[in-house]
C-alpha cells in the first residue's frame, strides 16, 4: 500500500464506510424501499453471514423459533459451516446471502447469529440482484455492516431486531408479530401526562453524555444517559438489538471517573483550549490555509483549496501525500468527511508536537514543493 492509498484508507475509514472503493465516483443516494411485508407460513432463510455457531442445538433453537411464529424455514447451504471462526470462506458466505435474495420462494432473511466478518462480504454481495429482489434483512451487532451497505446501495431498508440463535421470548415475538405480519408502524413516545399544569412539566428531558471527551477515554468506548422511563427503556430496546454492550472493565473505569476528583476535567479543559487556540491562529498563518474555530473539540477542520492550487495538488488526497512526503505531517483529507479541498488535523497531543507540525507544514507551503503528479 502506498502512502495515496493509505490516506484514501484513513479518510474513507472515518466514515465507517467500508464498502466504498477509494476513489469511487459517488452517486445520489437511492430512494428509500421497504421490503413486502410477511405472512403466517410465508418462507424465511436463515442465514450465517459473520461468525460461526458453536453449538449445532442453537441452529436446531433457531429454526424452530421460526416455526412457531408460524414460518417455513429454509437452511442456507453454509448455516453451519465453519472456517477459522467464521461460518465459511467470504465467497460461500456471501453466495448463501445472494442466493437467498435471489430465491423467490423466500420472502424473509433471518441471520443465524452476528459476531464479526461481514464487513468482509461487502464487496461479494450482487447490489444489483438485492435491488431487485427487495425483501426482509432481520440481525444486529455484525449484521450492521449488511445493514449500512444495502440500504446505501439499493435503498432498501433492513431491520436491526433479534438474530435467529438469540432470545425469542414473549416481547421479541410480540415485536416480530406487529411490525411484520400486522404491518404496524412501531413507535416509541415519551409520556405525556400535563397533570394540572398547562404544559407538560415532566418526562421532557433525556441527558445523554460519555467518558470519551471529558475523561480522555476515547478508547474505552463508554458513555450513558438519563431520563423518563419509558424512554429509556424504547432506547435500551433498540440498542441491544443494534450494538453489543460495554464491557465491564470500561464500566468499572467510568465509575472511577464520574466517581473522582472532577479538577481534572477543568484541567484538561484549560489545555485543549490552549492548544485549540494555538492551532487555529498557526494554520490561519500558513499560506493558502483558512481554519474557522471550532466550538469544543480537538480536532481542526481547515480550508487547503488555495494551497492546493498553488502546489499543483489534484484534490486534498495529493495535498495530503505532499505534506507526509514533503513535511512529515500526517492529516486525514477533508473529502473523507464530505468536504473536499479541507484537512482535518487532531490536536489531542503535546504543544511541542503541535508546534513542530506547523514549522513543518510551513517549510512545504513557502518551499514551493509541488505535488507528485504536477
Amino acid at each position: 500500500m502506498d502512502r495515496r492509498q493509505f490516506i484514501t484508507a484513513a479518510a474513507l475509514g472515518a466514515l465507517l464506510l467500508p464498502y466504498a472503493r477509494p476513489g469511487e465516483a459517488r452517486t445520489p443516494a437511492p430512494a428509500r424501499r421497504l421490503p413486502p411485508p410477511l405472512d403466517p407460513g410465508d418462507t424465511v432463510a436463515l442465514v450465517s453471514p459473520s461468525s460461526a455457531t458453536d453449538e449445532p442445538f442453537d441452529l436446531q433453537l433457531a429454526r424452530e423459533a421460526m416455526e412457531a411464529l408460524g414460518l417455513r424455514v429454509k437452511l442456507a447451504p453454509h448455516l453451519a459451516s465453519r472456517h477459522g471462526h467464521l461460518a465459511g470462506t467470504d465467497a460461500e458466505r456471501a453466495g448463501d446471502l445472494n442466493a437467498m435474495f435471489a430465491d423467490r420462494e423466500v420472502k424473509a432473511i433471518v441471520c443465524a447469529r452476528g459476531g464479526s466478518g461481514a464487513a468482509r462480504l461487502l464487496p461479494l454481495l450482487d447490489y444489483g440482484l438485492i435491488a431487485r429482489n427487495p425483501k426482509i434483512l432481520l440481525g444486529y451487532s455484525d449484521i450492521t455492516a449488511l445493514h449500512c451497505a444495502i440500504h446505501a446501495r439499493t435503498g432498501l431498508v433492513p431491520f436491526h431486531g433479534p438474530i435467529g440463535i438469540g432470545s425469542w421470548n414473549a416481547f421479541n415475538a410480540d415485536q416480530f408479530r406487529r411490525l411484520f405480519f400486522q404491518r404496524e408502524q412501531m413507535q416509541y413516545a415519551n409520556s405525556a401526562d400535563k397533570g394540572d399544569e398547562l404544559v407538560q412539566r415532566k418526562n421532557r428531558t433525556v441527558t445523554i453524555t460519555g467518558c470519551s471527551k471529558a475523561f480522555a477515554m476515547t478508547g474505552w468506548r463508554i458513555g450513558y444517559c438519563g431520563g423518563p422511563k419509558e424512554i429509556i427503556t424504547a432506547m435500551a430496546t433498540i440498542q441491544g438489538q443494534s450494538t453489543t454492550n460495554a464491557c465491564s472493565i470500561s464500566q468499572k473505569a467510568a465509575t472511577a471517573a464520574l466517581n473522582g476528583d472532577q479538577a481534572c476535567v477543568a484541567e484538561m479543559n484549560a489545555a485543549f483550549k490552549a492548544r485549540h487556540d494555538f492551532i487555529v491562529e498557526g494554520l490561519n498563518s500558513l499560506p493558502g490555509v483558512s481554519c474557522a474555530r471550532g466550538a469544543g473539540t480537538f480536532y481542526a477542520f481547515a480550508d487547503v483549496s488555495k494551497a492546493m492550487a498553488a502546489h499543483g495538488c489534484r484534490d486534498d488526497v495529493e495535498f495530503a501525500e505532499l505534506l507526509l512526503s514533503a513535511g512529515g505531517v500526517a492529516v486525514v483529507p477533508g473529502s473523507g468527511f464530505g468536504a473536499p479541498g479541507h484537512m482535518r488535523l487532531s490536536f489531542a497531543c503535546s504543544m511541542k508536537t503541535l508546534e513542530d507540525a506547523l514549522e513543518r507544514m510551513r517549510r512545504v507551503l513557502t518551499s514551493g514543493a509541488v505535488a507528485r503528479s504536477a
